[in-house]
């Protein structure tokens, strides 16, 4: 660490943010609107503040009374509301080191977030504890620690962590007299100077290596290799689901609490819909069973009407973006899309924002995007063309002043771009004349976020017009309006941009890069965006990049027995681990899976070759991927688009398909195929299927 000397009129404050390698992506105001941006930043990642200030002056304006002896305010904090920056607990610990001997009637002054709810923290003082707990007001107010007077040491060692209840958000920490009036040399010396000395010193490690235990070595062969990686993973999804997942059911109230806790933006958003991929993928009973009935049990213990309030337009929105989309792209028009269609009509009961192209309910940028994308699908899915005129009146709000580009470029901002890069595909086909005037408004967005926004190899920022705002992990995000552009555009606009990025991913840069720190979130969502793009552009050198972070910081290869937790940011794991392994083979699925298999695909001709091996005797049945797009969605195109799991070999139920094994040939109709191709194997067995679409059909 760094300390700071000056003179002994002056004290000193080192602050060491070390951040842990888990993060609640949280936050939200009294209008549900998100203001946290998502960030995982690892414990390699420091933070050093060094800031000095003496003077009563420069207190707030509604500080609590006192002398303020030293003080730190997060100004490079790296998250912000309504204006203010500070630091999260839920992934954040601030340790800090006073240089002030301790002495009886001391106080920390914590200023102190809240969004109309309560927190807490953890507040270490030279190994003596208090759980601190405040909040009920939206924005920040003071909170005063009164320190014990019997403390030992030299000097205050602070430590400020998360608690057991909702992290706290801290902008600033003093240490106070909260008399004003002590007099003595200690206090004086800490008092004298009105020097303010506010500058930040950051210092990035390298990013992290790979695991000290190599993962075991994977096949050369490229079916085999696919067949070890997706077996792999798929293994370690159904013991989550059974060992770890299912267990946060509630047995009283049948509601999943993934965190302990029930809330629409995060647990049902962004923990619930992969529970059910989960579940979808290796155990159809428990997906019919509890998984189903937790759905129930949310439609029982909402009240009716509830997001018609536009307090819950947040988390309704996150709810149906995040949560029930994710779901019907895999299930379609089953009791989740009926759940999905429920709350989009009460977010639009009664839109409460007067705009020129008529009432909306909400102006922050997040909703907006996700509700562009919830509302294309509600329009195909149903026909119902209230739903498209919604996404519109949206849609014309940003892109027709002519001057729209939003400044995020990370978590967050990535739903406006990906959803009018969705509207655009939708609207031409079914409105050409729409899309035909929002292209030229789309391409003035794209090209200046490639100007501004994107660093030589293609990557994204955080922020428009900041390089120094970090790569975005969300990269792959935006690139998915890119290529909808290119579709609606029916040439090649940004083809060769968005190869030429995941070209760079072979780079040292991005090999385990610490994209928010060592916390799985960063690592799952840059792949998740990058396996998006791939799906259409199969860049080697991406493909490579996405196995070799999958298998190092998402699935741990390194580790079968590291089983993923249910809060939010490593349920994004587990949702990343399943795109990738479905992408290793080919949408294909053995039901029922069973621990041991290896199962992988790889396109051949016009079809695909799957290996199927097991080191039991196995009994099931192979599953086919249907065109998803089309039978569930309504879309005519496979468009480009976020909270899916890609399509890679789809059958069409009404046609015909050859399966070859054994240089037998049979002939099977889609529908066939998708309810599943019977296989049969010993121990140690091993079988190699080929399958296209028959000829003359």
């Amino acid at each position: 660490m760094h300390r700071m000397n000056l003179q002994t009129f002056l004290t000193g404050v080192l602050v060491s943010v070390f951040l842990v390698p888990f993060r609640h992506r949280t936050g939200w105001d009294a209008r549900g609107d998100r203001t946290l941006p998502k960030r995982r930043i690892g414990r390699k990642l420091l933070f050093v503040f060094f800031s000095i200030c003496a003077a009563s002056s420069l207190l707030a304006e509604d500080a609590p009374d006192g002398k303020s002896l030293a003080w730190i305010r997060f100004d490079q904090g790296p998250e912000t509301y309504d204006g203010t920056p500070y630091f999260w607990l839920g992934r954040t610990q601030i340790d800090l080191t006073m240089e002030a001997k301790p002495t009886a009637g001391l106080s920390l002054d914590l200023l102190w977030g809240s969004k109309n709810d309560s927190r807490d923290a953890q507040v270490v003082v030279n190994g003596e504890t208090q759980i601190i707990e405040g909040g009920g007001y939206d924005g920040f107010r003071w909170k005063r620690v009164l320190l014990p007077n019997d403390l030992k040491g030299e000097n205050l060692q602070v430590s400020i962590r998360q608690a057991n209840g909702k992290a706290a958000f801290l902008a600033e920490v003093r240490l106070v007299e909260p008399t004003g009036k002590r007099n003595d040399a200690e206090v004086a010396r800490l008092a004298v100077s009105k020097t303010v000395l506010n500058t930040a010193v950051i210092t990035i490690a390298q990013p992290p290596s790979l695991p000290a235990r190599p993962a075991p070595p994977l096949p050369t062969d490229p079916l085999d290799r696919s067949a070890e990686i997706a077996g792999f993973t798929i293994s370690k999804v159904q013991r989550w689901l059974h060992d770890v997942a299912l267990q946060k059911i509630e047995p009283d109230t049948g509601l999943y609490h993934p965190d302990g806790n029930f809330n629409y933006q995060d647990a049902w958003a962004d923990c619930y819909p992969f529970l059910v991929w989960a579940a979808w993928l290796t155990d159809l009973e428990a997906l019919n069973g509890p998984v189903r009935d937790a759905l129930h049990a949310e439609i029982k213990h909402c009240p009716k009407g509830f997001f018609t309030d536009p307090e819950n337009t947040f988390g309704g929105s996150e709810y149906v973006k995040d949560g029930l989309i994710a779901i019907v792209e895999i299930t379609g028009r089953d009791e989740w899309f009926d759940r999905m269609r429920a709350v989009q009509d009460e977010i639009w009961a009664n839109p409460t924002i007067d705009t020129p192209y008529g009432k909306i309910p909400s102006t922050n940028i997040e909703v907006n995007g996700e509700q562009i994308q919830a509302l294309t699908r509600m329009y195909t899915m149903t026909g119902e063309k209230k739903y498209l005129e919604y996404a519109e009146r949206l849609a014309d709000y940003y892109l027709l002043s002519g001057d729209f580009v939003p400044t995020r470029l990370r978590d967050h901002g990535c739903e406006i771009i990906g959803g009018l890069g969705l509207l655009l595909a939708v609207e031409s086909v079914h409105r050409p004349d729409k899309a035909k005037q929002y292209l030229p408004h789309m391409k003035k967005m794209l090209d200046t976020v490639l100007e501004k926004g994107t660093n030589e190899d293609g990557i994204m920022y955080d922020t428009l017009g900041k390089p120094g705002s970090r790569l975005s992990d969300g990269w792959g995000y935006n690139y998915v309006a890119y290529l909808c552009y290119d579709w609606v555009a029916d040439k090649p606009v940004y083809r060769a941009q968005m190869e030429r990025t995941l070209r760079n991913l072979a780079k040292p840069a991005y090999q385990n890069r610490p994209w928010e720190g060592t916390s799985i979130d960063g690592f799952a969502d840059s792949v998740e965006g990058g396996l998006y793009i791939l799906n259409r552009l199969p860049v080697p050198e991406g493909l490579a990049w996405a196995d070799r972070e999958v298998g190092a910081n998402i699935a741990y290869r390194h580790d079968e027995n590291q089983l993923w937790g249910t809060m939010k940011l490593q349920s994004n794991g587990v949702r990343t681990a399943i795109i990738h392994a479905l992408m290793h083979t080919r949408g294909t699925i053995a039901r029922p899976w069973q621990q041991g298999l290896k199962l992988g695909a790889i396109d051949r001709d016009s079809g695909i070759e799957i290996v199927l091996k097991s080191d039991k005797p196995y009994e099931g049945k192979l599953v086919f991927d249907l065109p998803r797009h089309r039978d569930y969605i309504g879309f005519r195109k496979d468009w480009p688009r976020m909270n899916t799991i890609p399509e890679w070999f789809t059958v069409d139920q009404e046609k015909n398909y050859t399966v070859e094994h054994d240089s037998a040939k049979k002939t099977y109709t889609g529908a066939q195929l998708h309810d599943g191709l019977p296989v049969s194997l010993k121990a140690e067995g091993k079988q190699v299927l080929r399958v296209q679409e028959a000829a003359g059909r």
